[in-house]
């Protein structure tokens, strides 16, 4: 919009209520010191990028609720293989109690029952990580 069209529609006088000027070093300073003495000056700042201390505060937050986020998530995931074992071991007690039957030895069958849940698991991982991305 244009300076004079802008004063109208604010009923202003002619005023400039800021500028912003990207300038360092030297270039700073010469175009600083007018600028300080120029009349009805409300006020001047220099800003020199971010904060160091506010970003060192951002990441330590982003840190933190990523460990919240990650313990919550394995919380999570030790349930549901938790569970599934306990549903699996239900469902699977005649099977299981057939094979000691013919021999099979504890280990043997918490093999066959564990490496089963241990092939969902993994199967599962690259889906979850594929529907989470989406």
């Amino acid at each position: 919009m244009q300076q004079d069209s802008l004063n109208a529609l604010m009923r202003e006088g002619s005023t400039v209520s800021g500028a912003y000027l990207a300038r360092t070093g030297r270039a700073w300073n010469r175009t600083l010191c007018p600028a300080a003495r120029a009349p009805a000056r409300a006020r001047h700042g220099r800003q020199q990028g971010s904060d160091p201390e506010l970003l060192r505060h951002h990441r330590r937050f982003i840190l933190f609720y990523n460990l919240i986020a990650t313990l919550l998530a394995g919380a999570i995931g030790f349930g549901v293989v938790y569970n599934s074992a306990r549903i699996a071991l239900s469902e699977r007690g005649r099977e299981l109690a057939s094979l000691r039957v013919l021999g099979f030895t504890r280990g043997e069958i918490a093999y066959i029952l564990l490496g089963e849940l241990a092939l969902l698991t993994l199967a599962a991982i690259p889906v979850g990580f594929v529907s989470a991305s989406a």
